[in-house]
């Protein structure tokens, strides 16, 4: 991905589902009944959706590595404490 690249927040994401009842660059369900399955442009919102799910996976084992980093230096911290009890 292109470092300019723009993707929406989860909260972004979150509304818009909420919203819309679908993912975004998916067509609506009752268009799909009305005018059939429009393969690309489908294909297109599918990936649009895995790439940036893909993108938000690594954001989120980012975010545990830090806390995980940090329950450790607390832990350490603690143990210290009750060493000088």
């Amino acid at each position: 991905f292109e470092p300019d690249y723009k993707r929406m927040k989860w909260e972004e994401k979150n509304a818009y589902v909420k919203k819309n009842k679908r993912l975004p660059g998916i067509a609506p369900g009752k268009e799909i009944e009305n005018n059939g399955l429009k393969t690309g442009e489908t294909m297109k919102g599918i990936m649009l959706n895995v790439e940036e799910n893909t993108l938000e996976i690594i954001d989120l084992y980012q975010i545990i590595q830090k806390q995980n980093e940090a329950i450790l230096e607390l832990k350490k911290q603690v143990e210290k404490l009750k060493e000088k009890k």
